[in-house]
């Protein structure tokens, strides 16, 4: 067997246990899939070498519109998740309040509460 089909079946053998394998300046790494989506998105698109800055370096081989294509779903689909997650503990909140009697509950900017007198930029977030 040679090397390209050992990298094949250690790869098919990694992901039945819902681990991943990708190539780094190290060599082939494993991680549980699980954790490895859980980090940040730019984080996520360089460690597969999905981010534009790489993907825009490789324009002369026609798959760069394809891997440019996926970079931007994997973002948008990252960025749907977390506003999902953000509405998701905003209805659990609600229901505790619900639960617990209180009428109206604070006002909330996300999953985090407003400070009166102060506003706060992108930055200051």
């Amino acid at each position: 067997m040679g090397t390209e089909e050992k990298i094949r079946d250690k790869i098919l053998e990694e992901s039945k246990k819902g681990n991943i394998i990708v190539a780094t300046f190290d060599g082939l790494q494993g991680m549980p899939l699980d954790e490895f989506i859980k980090q940040p998105t730019d984080g996520l698109l360089y460690d597969l070498n999905r981010d534009e800055a790489t993907i825009l370096t490789f324009i002369e081989n026609p798959k760069w519109v394809n891997d440019y294509a996926v970079c931007k779903v994997i973002r948008a689909l990252k960025n749907r998740i977390e506003e999902l997650e953000v509405l998701l503990a905003d209805k659990k909140e609600s229901t505790l309040y619900m639960r617990a009697g209180v009428m109206e509950r604070p006002v909330k900017r996300g999953n985090k509460p407003i400070q009166k007198g102060r506003k706060k930029g992108k930055l200051g977030q």
